[in-house]
Order: structure tokens, then sequence, then C-alpha cells
């Protein structure tokens, strides 16, 4: 606003001036309150409307360029105007104008203005307006953008409305500076966190290589020797020696894929309420220091809260921490192992009443504060052979069981980890209940398999064998659901399903596990996947399984679950049957 000595202006100039003052204050507390810069351009086009006297108007933002203007935000434009005004060039036109001169540029009859772009001038004509005025956005001489005025009257702005309106928009252009340089600096932020994601997703990937390699070396190797063995010994102790590591070797190529999936998209527990976690932890603690000199103090609490885990995973957990302890501690040394209720719940969202707490201490070397944040990225090890995995495995199954985890270490005195599992207010009545083995159906029969790989298959096949089932296979899911309904027809329903849930181009177990159990209601149904972030490997009963089977497999594996399937059907017959009478 201009400057002038209060003793020689009239009244209605002072009270110009005081309008003007107040509306400027009135947009500087309306735009600094913004904490986003999208928030900011909302409320710079809000107040606009509310304090000046112009109801049309949009806010421009500078291309990086400084080629053209984008209208990111307005108020009371119609559509036509808009199509024809979304983007501004800077040559040319009255905003370019503005800004280069750092001055309000007004036009009286913008239907004759040649500063206006053509288009935006018939659009505004055909809308029936008279005047625009541009408001240049700077902060320190650097052009921001600009507010554009439109309005249908012939009311040219007064001086004072010019100074009012370029203070205006200098209050505007220093929020939205800071504003803009935080955004810039955020998305700096972002791209750099992503960069070192890549990075770490690259160690991930070369690790998870250089293991399965190995593993599968072991593997082929040992088979190729045994299969040349076979055809020039036959059975022989050593061919059985070969085949036992390929065994071996297979399984520990299981079992990183298993920890790798509690990182990844997949690994979601197959939660299941148990009453014996305190048995849990104690087998696996006392597991991982057989043959080691240190000496494990455990303290398992009495009458400890339920809680619904996935047993394998929380075993996985235990046995990593205390792995990681006795390779952390001098021979001689003591691991202590806590499990109790815990007396003070976590801060986590959403909280909880009752949680079970598990403590794994040591005394060894500790985590130097260099590495302690790195702790948990994949891959990241200081131990000679180390891979890397074992306690991003461990954070990924407890948050994956919502619970909390933290770390303690000091160095040369020891590391202290602290887990919290949700406790259940009681045990379901899903726990395993008594069944009457007698009508439980015994194991044998008709059995369908459905997975689209033929290796599984085949494999699968074999082993049903052994359970005594006669095996039909399919491929896809539409195809089940017609075997389904020929064995029907047939008079030879089958008494076993096993349904692969993932198929590609083709109808999934879980779907056609709906559409079978609607043909055959009594069925043995077992869901199996190569991995188990579908809500029907973790919630398998509500999309009508008995039993969950997960890839890879043994026959001792399907063996056991074709029981704990039979075992549920029994209980689900049972209570049919109770139900109904």
């Amino acid at each position: 606003m201009v400057e002038a000595d209060a003793r020689t202006l009239s009244r209605q100039q002072l009270e110009e001036h005081a309008r003007a003052l107040k509306t400027v204050l009135q947009v500087a507390e309306v735009v600094n309150q913004a904490q986003t810069l999208p928030d900011l351009i909302e409320r710079v086009v809000d107040a606009i409307v509310e304090f000046t006297r112009f109801p049309c108007c949009g806010l421009f933002r500078l291309n990086a360029a400084g080629t053209h203007l984008d209208m990111i935000a307005w108020r009371n434009i119609s559509e036509e105007v808009l199509k024809a005004a979304k983007v501004m060039p800077m040559e040319g036109s009255l905003t370019g104008h503005a800004i280069r001169t750092g001055v309000v540029v007004t036009t009286t009859d913008l239907t004759k203005d040649a500063r206006l772009e053509p288009g935006t001038q018939a659009a505004l004509t055909k809308e029936g307006y008279v005047e625009a005025a541009s408001v240049p956005l700077l902060y320190q001489d650097k052009a921001l953008g600009s507010i554009n005025l439109i309005y249908h009257t012939r009311n040219p702005l007064t001086q004072n409305e010019r100074d009012t309106l370029l203070t205006i928009g200098r209050t505007v252009a220093t929020p939205m500076a800071n504003l803009i340089a935080l955004d810039e600096r955020r998305k700096l932020e972002e791209q750099a966190r992503r960069n070192e994601q890549l990075e770490q997703l690259g160690i991930l990937a070369g690790g998870i290589a250089h293991d399965f390699n190995n593993l599968l070396t072991a593997v082929l190797g040992n088979l190729s020797v045994a299969q040349l063995l076979l055809q020039r010994q036959g059975p022989t102790d050593r061919v059985l020696q070969i085949l036992a590591e390929s065994d071996k070797a297979s399984h520990r190529a299981a079992d990183l894929v298993r920890q790798l999936l509690t990182f990844s998209k997949g690994g979601t527990p197959l939660l299941r309420p148990t009453a014996q976690l305190g048995e849990l932890v104690r087998d696996c603690a006392e597991f991982s220091v057989h043959g080691s000199k240190i000496r494990l103090e455990l303290q398992v609490a009495e009458q400890l809260y339920p809680v619904a885990i996935d047993a394998s995973q929380i075993a996985q957990t235990i046995q990593n921490l205390v792995i990681n302890a006795v390779q952390a501690s001098a021979a001689g040394a003591k691991i202590q192992v806590i499990v109790e209720n815990a007396q003070q719940p976590p801060p986590v969202t959403p909280p909880a009443e009752r949680w079970v707490h598990i403590v794994v201490a040591d005394q060894g070397c500790g985590i130097p504060p260099e590495n302690l944040p790195h702790i948990f990225d994949p891959y990241f090890t200081t131990k000679p052979g180390g891979s890397g995995i074992g306690l991003p495995t461990v954070r990924s199954i407890i948050q994956r069981h919502q619970g909390h985890l933290e770390v303690n270490s000091v160095p040369g005195k020891g590391t202290r980890f602290d887990l919290f599992l949700r406790a259940q207010t009681e045990l379901p009545h899903a726990l395993p209940i008594e069944v009457d083995t007698a009508a439980a159906p015994a194991r044998g029969g008709l059995a369908l398999v459905l997975d689209d790989e033929p290796n599984v298959r085949n494999v699968a096949k074999r082993m049903l064998k052994l359970e005594n089932y006669a095996v039909t296979e399919v491929a896809t899911g539409e195809e089940a659901v017609a075997a389904c309904n020929q064995a029907v027809a047939a008079g030879n329903p089958f008494d076993l399903v096993v349904l692969d849930l993932t198929i590609a181009g083709g109808l999934g177990g879980k779907e056609a596990m709906a559409a079978i159990r609607a043909i055959l209601p009594n069925v043995t149904a077992l869901v199996s996947s190569g991995y188990s972030n579908d809500e029907a490997m973790a919630h398998y009963e509500a999309c009508f399984f008995d039993a969950v089977l997960q890839k890879p497999y043994t026959y001792r594996e399907l063996s056991s679950a074709i029981g704990e399937a039979l075992q549920h059907r029994a209980r689900a017959q049972q209570r049919a049957t109770s139900d109904s009478g």
C-alpha cells in the first residue's frame, strides 16, 4: 500500500486505508494457518472471495521452466472458462506481463485487449466478463505464479486497491515459497528413501540368489549322483545317504522361502488359539541352545493369557532370537528367556487390555550404536556366514501378529529383545475339542487334486496313493467343479479335495471350493498354496475348507493335514447333527 502522512488524508482516505489493512491482515491470518501446500492454495482462493470484492478468481503456479502457468485452484469459474484458461502461456499474456513487471496488471475491456490469449478471451467474453486483473505472486523477486481476478462490471481498480492486491500477493507468496521448498525437500527425501529401498532390494535379491544357488546345487547335484548310482549299483546305503542330504537341503530351501515370505507381501500368519505359549517358547529356547556352552535361564509364568498365534512363525521367532543370543555370547554366559503376562501394555495402536510379554536377553557383545538402526534391514549382517534375514523375519512376524517389538543393546554388556503378543479375552470355541474317533471318516477313497503345475499334481498323486486314495487330477477350478458334478452323477463322489489357491488364467481354489461345497456338502477339503497372503489360508474355515496345506510339503505334512481335516469335518458333522436334533 502507498505510504502517506495520516495528517494529510481525508476521512474517506483513512477509512479506505483501514479497510485495505484489515483485508491484508485477514488474508494473512487465514493463509498462515496452512500446514501443507494444497491447504494453502485452497485457503488463498477462499480468502480472496471472502475478504475482497472479487468473487471470481483463479490461482496460477508458474512451471519450473518458466514457460507457462497452470491454474491449480479457482472459485466461481465456469467449466468453459476453466477449460480455456487452465494453462496460461507466459509470453503474450496479461498474466505473463504482470509477473515480468512485478505489478498488478489490469484490462478495462478484455474483449479488445490483445494481451489475452485468444481462446481465453473468447470464453471470458461469452460469459459476459469485461474486466480482469492479474496479481503477481513474488517472493524475494522470484516469481511463483499469480492470482487472476475477473469481473462483469466496469469498475477500474484504484491505486489503493492495486497496492492492497500486490501486498496480498506478497503475503501469500511467503508461506507458498516455504511450503514449495518443504514439498520439494520431502520429494527429495522420498526419492532418497526409494533409492535406498532399491539398493536393499538389490542386496536382498543377490542374497536370495546366492543362498538358493547353493541349496539347489546340493539338491540337484546329489540327485544326479543318486540317479547314476542307482543305475550302476542299485539301492545302497550310499544312495540313501545322498538322498537324505538332498532332503535336508530341500528343507533348508523351504525354510528360506518361509522366512522371505514373512517380510514380503505373503506370510500372513495362520492364527490358532492356544494356551500353551509357554511350552512352545520353552521347547524352542532349549532346542536352540542345545550343543552350546551357554546357560539358559527360563522363567515361564503359570496361567499365561491365551493367545492366537501361528505356532510355526512364533517358534521361528524364538529360535532366531535365541540363536542370535548364543552367537553373541561367550562360553559359559547366560541367556535369559522370560514369558509372562505383561504388567505394562506397550504403546501401540490399536490398543489391547491384555498382553503376553516375552523377553530374550543375553550378556554378549552387544550391538554397536551405528548398527542398531539397521538390524532389521534384509540381508544386513556383521556375522561371517550370516544370512541377514533372521531379525527382519522376527520383526515381520510380530508385526503380522499385531504385536510389538523392542530392542535395547549396550556394547560389551548385552542385548535384550522384548516381544508383546496380544492376549485373547478367553479361549475361543475353535480350540481342538474331543472327537469321537469312531465317527471320523476313514482314510482312503476318491480324491481330487487341483493344481496348474503338473509336477505338483504328480507328487501329490503319489503321496495320496500312499494314503489309499484314487486320484483325479485337474488344472483349473472350472475343471474341478465339472469333475465333482460328474462324480456325483456317476454315484462315486469324491471323499477328499486338495485345491491350490492361485490358478493362472482360471478359477482358483477359493472360488471353486464355494461351488464344490454346494455339490459335496460333506467332502473333506484342503487348501494349498505357496504363500499365505490370501484370506483362504488365514481364515480357511470361512472359505469352506477343513485344513491348510502349506507348500512346499512333505508326505508327512500332507498326511498330518489330512488327519486334521478329517477331524475338523467330523466335528462339523457332529455339530450339524446336534443342531438338527
